[in-house]
């Protein structure tokens, strides 16, 4: 993790986003475990963690991982991410996300958002959480508790969304 928020900071610094925080999501890890964190890019350490959802492409619900930058997949693209405004839509407060990469540049368009879905737990569970249609998505509490971090920076923040497990794991600048 440590290396990754070196990169983040890095990148950060260098194209005019926050050099403060950001954050990442781990999709190699399992859904019902603590995937997406808050971290200080300052000081090189986590500072909050919590459950995200993926995309659950084609299916009512599947448990393998399948990633698309493709309109219309419902599933999640990994990269570095923007995020951008703030508004108020079919899951309450959102927010925009702007993909960096080719892996992720439709997410406009996609309509691939932060935001929370109710049926995510706070806590780590033992069984896969509920999925999304490609949107990272947070429990209402957990999107509550990171929102001010977002609001309050004077410069856009990143979000790293990346599995371990594919070849797509690294910023691709």
């Amino acid at each position: 993790m440590q290396a990754r928020i070196e990169k983040l900071a890095e990148y950060a610094n260098e194209n005019n986003y926050s050099t403060e925080y950001a954050f990442i999501i781990n999709l190699g890890l399992k859904s019902g475990k603590k995937r997406f964190f808050l971290v200080d890019l300052l000081h090189g350490e986590v500072l909050k963690s919590g459950l995200v959802a993926h995309g659950r492409g084609k299916e009512k619900f599947t448990l393998q991982k399948k990633y698309s930058n493709l309109p219309g997949s419902a599933c999640s693209s990994l990269g570095l991410y923007k995020i951008g405004s703030v508004y108020s839509g079919g899951f309450g407060k959102s927010f925009r996300l702007i993909g960096l990469e080719k892996s992720n540049n439709n997410a406009l368009s996609r309509a691939i958002v932060l935001h929370a879905m109710s049926c995510i737990p706070n806590e780590e569970i033992d069984y896969p959480i509920c999925q999304s249609e490609g949107c990272p998505s947070l429990s209402p509490e957990f999107l509550d508790d990171i929102s001010p971090v977002i609001l309050k920076s004077k410069k856009p923040l990143l979000l790293w969304v990346f599995d371990p497990t594919t070849n797509n794991s690294r910023i691709s600048y």
